[in-house]
């Protein structure tokens, strides 16, 4: 699968994904386990952005509104394969 480069390329980038995965790893699990040997770490709260999201999905999904998007979908991709068709006329074009 590949000649000298390629390989030595694929070796490498494999070798750098193993190596930085095994030391994000095994490096953070050492920080946690010894911060929480000295009692620096307590607890580990995590941050969080959004906090409640009040959106009825239900309501944003309902049928008019989700036919008109369809609606729009479909007439905008028979505008563009019209557009295609008069650009390209009768050559293969991106094919």
């Amino acid at each position: 699968m590949g000649t000298g480069p390629i390989k030595g390329f694929g070796a490498t980038l494999t070798i750098g994904v193993a190596a930085s995965l095994f030391t994000a790893l095994v490096v953070t699990r050492l920080i946690f386990d010894f911060l929480i040997g000295k009692g620096w770490l307590k607890s580990l709260p995590m941050l969080h952005i959004i906090r409640a999201v009040n959106l009825d999905f239900m309501k944003l999904a309902s049928r008019r509104s989700s036919f008109r998007g369809q609606l729009l979908r479909w007439a905008s991709d028979m505008a563009f394969t019209g557009l295609r068709r008069a650009t390209c006329s009768g050559r293969i074009c991106g094919r």
